[in-house]
């Protein structure tokens, strides 16, 4: 205090950035500068902890805190966290979720012809193909008396018996 305008009892007057939490402050790290935990305006920025009185940045990805998927990893940051790329055979990103990507629903998943070829989608790998069985039903459309002789990935083919039937 100086002069004439002085109270009978002087005190300081706190502002943010003074190093002292006060009244209206959630912190005050002694600067006026953000991106240290503490704002400028004395509040504590997203990803820190200044519950001690010191900022220390909070390590989402340990924490448990962050929103990557379970199937990307987890890069803490100064006061934040990055989520990496989904892994091969999704689409998506790490922070909004990966989804398996089908592929049996493009082309019978390069299986070949779905008349014959079963394509089974397995999560983040390559489809399994499986060859249809077609002698299982009906002789394979085979006439009586003929041997259907099942062909993996195409039409059977139908035989005459050894009776030269067919």
């Amino acid at each position: 205090c100086s002069g004439s305008n002085c109270p009978t009892s002087c005190s300081e007057v706190s502002q943010c950035g003074d190093g002292t939490v006060s009244s209206g402050e959630a912190c005050d790290d002694g600067s006026t500068a953000d991106n240290d935990g503490c704002s400028s305006t004395c509040t504590v920025e997203d990803g820190w902890d200044c519950s001690s009185g010191t900022c220390v940045d909070i390590n989402e990805c340990t924490d448990n805190t962050d929103n990557c998927d379970v199937l990307t990893t987890c890069t803490n940051t100064t006061g934040s966290f990055t989520c990496g790329a989904c892994p091969s055979g999704y689409t998506g990103d790490g922070s909004s979720g990966c989804t398996d990507i089908n592929e049996c629903a493009t082309n019978n998943g390069g299986c070949g012809n779905a008349t014959y070829t079963t394509c089974v989608n397995n999560d983040g790998a390559a489809p399994t193909c499986t060859d249809i069985n077609e002698c299982a039903t009906n002789n394979g459309g085979c006439a009586s008396g003929e041997t259907c002789v099942n062909n993996n990935g195409a039409a059977p083919t139908c035989q005459p018996d050894d009776n030269g039937n067919g």
